[in-house]
């Protein structure tokens, strides 16, 4: 189990489970932001050159 998963469930122990599941969804918009940038990087430099 990793360390996200132990603290995920420790909150959830303690009555806190609605903010751990805000704080992964938030950071899942934000990895796939991420990742979304990452691909119109690569697919700009995909395009062939203007004439």
């Amino acid at each position: 189990m990793n360390t996200l998963q132990r603290r995920v469930e420790a909150m959830e122990k303690i009555g806190a489970g609605t903010l751990a599941d805000q704080v992964l969804q938030k950071l899942s918009r934000l990895q796939v932001q991420k990742y979304e940038k990452q691909l119109q990087e690569v697919q700009r430099e995909l395009e062939p050159p203007a004439n």
